[in-house]
């Protein structure tokens, strides 16, 4: 990727949190986690006919499976498989693996 095209990564997330300092975030996990603090009653993520979460829900269930997954001993740099139709289920885990420092394989 070029640095003009980082540039302009960077600044689209700036102007898609309207105004808000979003850039210099490389992490899903962290902008996730600054977008509960900045937008914590916006719909985050949204499952057809079922239900939705809000930015600050998300982080919040995301932050549960995070400490479930770290008290069941993984360690950042760990590898986790995740097998789920897409869902708001599937997305919180999604955050909460990567809040523990480890990857997700799809």
């Amino acid at each position: 990727m070029s640095s003009d095209s980082k540039s302009s990564a960077a600044e689209e997330v700036e102007m898609n949190a309207n105004g808000a300092r979003l850039v210099g975030i490389t992490r899903l996990d962290e902008l996730l986690r600054e977008s509960a603090k900045l937008f914590p009653e916006r719909t985050a993520v949204e499952e057809p006919g079922a239900r939705s979460l809000s930015y600050e829900q998300l982080d919040a269930a995301s932050n549960l499976i995070s400490d479930q997954l770290v008290g069941r001993g993984v360690i950042p740099g760990d590898r986790i498989g995740l097998y789920l139709e897409k869902s708001v289920a599937s997305v919180a885990s999604l955050f909460g693996i990567l809040k523990s420092g480890a990857a997700y394989v799809p």
